[in-house]
């Protein structure tokens, strides 16, 4: 990746350029900037202040933006999808229409962020609230079906994958649907096994949706979903 400076970079804005893809940005002020409808995709930004720059329409797919602070910043429509964001500032920003999938905004501040329905991945991608039925995968392609009580916590981060901290077993099948089990165990805890008719309790239960690869019990809406993992 080559480094950009300060002055290149305005040089080439004045010019009309749109593509700044696989570019390193580092210890530069752009508060205020409008950086809309170009492509930054895969781009690491590192010590960038962003407050106030406006990024609508614009690609930011696969960027290093770890620590920056993008408070007040217009991301509507704009392409989020896999962008590290861990710790960022994120204080009163548009995220309208923003695609935000496997973005990761562990520790972020979201405080007073403007979101829409058309916002994607930022609303919890399983019921909030009520009883309903999940499905996960265990060893040996067999596929789990859960049922999440109403009283369980439930969360999700940017995925389609969820978590919460109960279920119950109701079924253990083959992928097939043809030959059905009474246990069945995970692909992540060696140690634990899921058995037909049981509850299982998640006891390190992490309440923070943000983070992703953590405490509960990690779960799916459908079984085609489950099937992928």
């Amino acid at each position: 990746m080559k480094k950009i400076s300060y002055e290149e970079f305005s040089e080439r804005l004045k010019h009309r350029e749109k593509n700044f893809n696989d570019l390193i940005f580092e210890d530069m002020n752009l508060r205020g900037f409008n950086l809309s409808r170009l492509d930054f995709s895969s781009s690491n930004f590192i010590n960038v202040d962003f407050s106030n720059v406006d990024f609508t329409d614009s690609n930011l797919e696969n960027c290093l933006l770890d620590d920056c602070n993008m408070e007040n910043a217009i991301f509507v429509n704009s392409n989020l999808k896999k962008a590290s964001m861990r710790r960022v500032n994120l204080q009163y920003a548009n995220i309208k229409g923003a695609k935000l999938y496997a973005a990761v905004l562990e520790a972020a501040n979201l405080k007073n962020i403007t979101f829409d329905d058309k916002t994607e991945y930022f609303k919890l991608y399983c019921p909030e609230k009520g009883a309903f039925i999940a499905y996960k995968k265990g060893l040996n392609n067999r596929i789990i079906k859960l049922l999440i009580p109403s009283d369980s916590k439930r969360v999700s981060s940017t995925r389609n994958c969820c978590r919460c901290d109960k279920a119950k077993v109701l079924e253990i099948k083959n992928f097939e649907g043809t030959i059905f089990y009474d246990e069945a165990w995970s692909t992540v805890a060696e140690d634990f096994c899921y058995k037909l008719g049981e509850w299982v309790y998640a006891g390190n239960f992490n309440e923070d949706r943000w983070y992703d690869s953590t405490g509960g019990i990690h779960f799916w809406m459908t079984e085609e979903e489950a099937k992928k993992y």
